[in-house]
């Protein structure tokens, strides 16, 4: 595919498609003219050339795809977690992935430097697209494109809209396992909350709180929860299952995962909290 239709980044990917109706269907044509049942189908198979012998696969490797690019997207999450949380442990995959996306044009360096690179113009595009056209049956499991545009700049650290910010809380709270900032007992809190819509009363349980001494230290810990919602669902199976103790030891051990590595934004996105056992 060309570069010349590189446009910055407002726009989901896909927007420089045209569309023909073939046998009552609609179809997406690629430059070439050749068409494709979906802009997802496209994507995978046009602009990047891959195989579409297992739409399973497709799914997978796109959803991957979507939350490195959200991961990256904010320049919060450090390399060693994104190694544990979306490569298993797999430090030659995630090396080598992001050199495809480097490669593919998705990121960019200004040092060369494809482990350090943040979104391209296009990468930010496919981001928006990837989060807009999710299968149905996973549109009840939060990614991060939403978290990421509800706060200020990158690496601001702790600088949010606050607009945003109470908006997407409010939606997140409808989530099956949200967290969410309250005043538990007159001490200012975070908790976590599962709603089971097969209870024939789908009432909110609280599985997990932890109280703060102040406002701006549990704010802050939102914050650093918020840049990860694609993970809220797996946390929350984790207290769910094995209890909140389970739950706080995997948060400790998230937050201790990045705390030499110098020069990695994620050093200062890590938040100073102060808390109350």
């Amino acid at each position: 595919m060309n570069a010349d239709w590189r446009h910055g980044s407002e726009q989901p990917w896909g927007w420089h498609l045209r569309t023909a109706e073939r046998n009552g269907t609609l179809q997406f044509l690629d430059e070439t003219g050749r068409a494709y049942p979906s802009i997802r189908d496209l994507f995978w198979q046009s602009r990047l050339g891959m195989s579409n012998y297992n739409p399973r696969i497709q799914n997978e490797q796109l959803e991957l795809m979507l939350a490195a690019l959200a991961s990256l997207s904010r320049n919060m999450v450090g390399m060693n977690e994104n190694i544990h949380a979306l490569f298993a442990d797999n430090d030659r995959y995630y090396r080598f992935y992001n050199y495809w996306l480097h490669a593919e044009g998705l990121l960019q360096s200004h040092t060369g430097d494809p482990l350090g690179a943040t979104l391209s113009d296009e990468g930010a595009a496919v981001l928006k697209m990837l989060a807009a056209t999710r299968p149905l049956a996973l549109a009840a499991i939060p990614i991060g494109p939403a978290a990421v545009a509800a706060f200020g700049p990158p690496k601001t650290g702790s600088e949010c809209d606050r607009a945003k910010f109470e908006a997407l809380e409010g939606k997140a709270k409808r989530l099956p396992f949200a967290f969410v900032r309250e005043e538990l007992f007159h001490e200012p809190s975070i908790s976590l909350l599962h709603r089971d819509m097969r209870d024939p009363i789908p009432v909110a349980r609280t599985l997990w709180t932890m109280p703060f001494l102040d406002k701006a230290s549990r704010d802050r810990m939102y914050l650093w929860m918020h840049g990860r919602l694609d993970r809220w669902t797996a946390w929350g199976e984790v207290a769910k299952d094995n209890g909140a103790l389970a739950l706080t030891q995997a948060l400790l051990a998230l937050l201790m995962l990045e705390p030499g590595e110098a020069g990695d934004a994620s050093a200062a996105a890590v938040p100073v909290i102060t808390y109350q056992p």
